[in-house]
């Protein structure tokens, strides 16, 4: 009886099938397709049964023919070897363990399947590292830097898994995801400036503390508020920015930030603890706020409030393009929405156009838009629209047919954002000019010195500055003072005080007694009080009479106005903390006093000088109620965050006009060079030990041509010199060769 061939491939037409469709995501991942419908399909199944058939002769041929064949390939019979399995080691010591090469190790024993013994053919370090981040780069101009995710192998903290083990293309990193150019999620504008400290006010519709204007541009100037979701820090956390409309003298409405930033803490600017890198400026700046972009909102607002988007469709006829008006727009998140209501079905040689109003807002890397992926709905299904259909013009976007069975109803077109915006296009080289808007405020005090002075409001008028009490006359030394910001206005505009006043006697308005008394005027500069000046010296000891210039002197109630510049009369007028009230300072002091007088019973009285009114003003107008001043040269900070691939977060910064750009996190990983780089991160160090082993499986052929070569190195940092170095280590290939 003949002996029956052996049968070598067992696999049929449906296995060779299944086999060939796991391995496409592999290969090609863009091929989601597998019905008999698809081209491709098809010809898996033609290869697929002329494979079964060459199975089915191969399972025929006798042995002895089967070892012709494999002679006549240059195949040589070998001694037969012993089996070779990976061995995967682990250990929950905090100390490393070796294993000695030719040490026994066996399977588990069961009640049908006796153990099965392995000897180690090398010796191995064995240690509770593990590796819990896997990074691949492609280094040059346009580095790729890509985080590989991974899984635990049945929480064996000693394998990870790629794609659940199916595998992935380690080096195929996609550069629309991956590069520096990427969408960002976290894209962030800090600035900082020292008035902000000022601003930590409780919020006070009555008594507000006033707004700021954001505007950038060279000449243009726009405001960039509503471009972001602004916040400030505190104790618990970043807290957002109270947001308001203003007219902005051009006939739009623009947004503003409202200057109320309770509980406002300092920041320190430290991302990635890589402070070092960052100018000494921007590390010794406190007070930042800071604002999330939010463009696609941005970009819908201007669709709608400037009617800045027309959208058109046009047919294969040669017709003039068609406009679309039934459209409603939303954003959400990095996504345009599109509802387009009374399209035809959009045939192939058909398109859409979508045509933008340019504004000098390019947010693009290389283009007036950044890059986005387009899709219409099908049903309940959105389709990707290829990007051979999508042309991009500067503002104009055209999409092109066929888009079949593209839904009438609902949103029925959207974009998805995939690159990051070029803030540089909103603020060039991060250059933002900051203007105050607020109240003039006016604070008072009365007394005898720093030490001996209390607080008085005109809600109390008239008052009496320079008396100890009612009964008793003005005394020398007593001093007025007025305290509001407007003295020492960053524009060095000048400044009016106005003093409405009288002096009575016995409870009478009498005529200004100008030989019994004297007045001195001063301010206060950074190091001591100093009289404000004038060419007459006028200051230094004057009676108001003399300010009004009146013949004789008058009685009832006068108004005086002081009109100074900080340029002239108070130069070198300085912030100064009076009773924990920080502004600039005036004093009126009286340094001549003999103020008492007699009535028609010969009874003696105190003459008071008595003030009814203060006003101060911006300019030469008390009236005026707000001023406005510029926060001059902010320090600035772009951080583009990624939280899932922090090498590639980058960071632009501002300090006295000058701008550095800096990638913070891994330093050590180099971006720069032009090679392929894969890193390991383990949880703790690696011990020193006889042999250390990192096995990759591949699938497929694994191979490096003759002109590549593979190094492996540690890192060492060295925490005294506050550096690190690679240095290289020694791999059996490389004392194979003598290395």
């Amino acid at each position: 009886m003949p002996i029956k061939p052996p049968n070598l491939d067992d696999r049929r037409y449906a296995d060779l099938i299944a086999e060939t469709q796991k391995l496409i995501p592999q290969y090609c991942p863009e091929w989601t397709n597998y019905s008999s419908a698809d081209p491709g399909m098809t010809v898996v199944q033609l290869f697929s049964w002329m494979t079964e058939l060459i199975i089915y002769r191969l399972n025929r041929v006798p042995d002895k023919t089967y070892i012709h064949f494999l002679n006549f390939i240059g195949e040589e019979r070998k001694i037969a070897q012993p089996a070779v399995v990976p061995l995967t080691f682990s250990s929950r010591l905090d100390r490393p363990v070796e294993v000695r090469a030719f040490s026994t190790c066996s399977t588990q024993q069961t009640d049908t399947v006796p153990a099965l013994n392995f000897l180690t053919t090398n010796q191995l370090t064995i240690h509770g590292s593990t590796v819990n981040r896997l990074m691949v780069v492609k280094g040059g101009e346009e580095p790729l830097v890509r985080e590989v995710p991974f899984s635990r192998m049945n929480d064996n903290p000693s394998v990870i898994l790629l794609d659940n083990a199916k595998g992935v293309s380690i080096f195929d990193i996609d550069p629309i995801t991956y590069s520096p150019d990427a969408y960002t999620a976290e894209q962030y504008l800090y600035l900082s400036h020292e008035d902000f400290r000022k601003m930590d006010v409780d919020i006070d519709p009555e008594n507000p503390n006033g707004f700021i204007r954001m505007l950038s541009g060279e000449d243009d100037k726009r405001s960039i508020v509503e471009l972001f979701d602004w916040e400030y820090p505190t104790e618990a956390g970043w807290l957002p920015c109270e947001i308001d409309t203003e007219d902005d003298g051009r006939g739009n409405v623009e947004q503003i930030l409202l200057a109320n930033f309770s509980n406002i803490d300092t920041y320190q600017m430290n991302l990635g603890g890589q402070g070092s890198l960052f100018p000494e400026d921007i590390v010794q700046s406190k007070w930042w706020i800071r604002g999330r972009l939010n463009y696609e909102r941005w970009l819908i607002q201007q669709m709608q409030r400037r009617d800045d988007l027309k959208i058109f469709w046009r047919d294969d006829r040669g017709a003039d393009p068609r406009q679309v008006y039934n459209i409603q727009l939303r954003s959400h998140g990095r996504t345009l929405e599109f509802s387009l209501q009374d399209l035809p079905p959009i045939r192939p040689g058909w398109m859409i156009r979508f045509s933008l109003v340019d504004r000098g807002y390019p947010a693009g890397k290389d283009s007036y838009l950044p890059r986005y992926r387009w899709y219409y709905r099908r049903g309940e299904n959105w389709e990707l629209i290829p990007d051979e259909q999508v042309r991009v013009e500067r503002t104009d976007i055209q999409l092109l047919g066929p888009l079949p069975n593209m839904a009438t109803d609902g949103v029925n077109i959207r974009a998805e954002r995939i690159e990051v915006v070029n803030l540089k296009g909103f603020c060039h080289e991060l250059d933002v000019e900051m203007t105050w808007s607020r109240l003039v405020e006016v604070s008072f005090y009365q007394g005898e010195g720093p030490r001996r002075m209390e607080e008085v409001s005109l809600a109390d008028a008239p008052l009496d500055p320079f008396q100890i009490a009612s009964n008793f006359p003005p005394t020398i030394g007593r001093k007025f003072y007025i305290g509001s910001d407007v003295f020492h206005n960053k524009r060095q505009e000048k400044f009016t005080i106005e003093i409405e006043y009288a002096f009575e006697m016995n409870g009478e308005f009498v005529p200004e007694p100008v030989e019994n008394y004297a007045l001195q005027l001063c301010y206060r500069a950074q190091d001591s009080w100093r009289v404000v000046w004038d060419a007459e010296k006028i200051f230094n000891k004057f009676v108001l009479n003399d300010i009004l210039k009146a013949e004789e002197p008058l009685s009832g109630r006068q108004v005086v106005r002081f009109v100074l510049d900080p340029n002239e009369n108070t130069k070198g007028i300085s912030p100064t903390s009076l009773e924990d009230n920080d502004t600039s300072w005036l004093r009126l002091e009286l340094v001549k006093a003999n103020l008492t007088g007699v009535d028609s019973e010969k009874n003696q009285h105190p003459v008071r000088l008595r003030i009814f009114n203060v006003k101060v003003g911006y300019g030469e107008d008390v009236e005026t109620k707000v001023y406005s001043e510029p926060m001059f040269s902010p320090n600035a900070a772009q951080i583009d965050f990624r939280e899932y691939n922090k090498r590639l977060t980058r960071i632009m910064t501002r300090a006295r006009n000058k701008t550095q750009s800096f990638y913070p996190y891994y330093q050590f990983v180099d971006i720069e060079s032009d090679n392929q780089s894969i890193y390991l991160q383990f949880d703790k160090p690696l011990p020193i030990g006889s042999r250390h082993a990192i096995y990759f499986r591949c699938r497929g052929e694994a191979y490096l041509s003759h002109d590549v070569s593979m190094v492996w190195e540690i890192l060492e940092i060295h925490k005294k010199k506050k550096r690190y170095s690679w240095r290289r280590l020694k791999t059996e290939e490389s004392k194979a060769e003598g290395g």
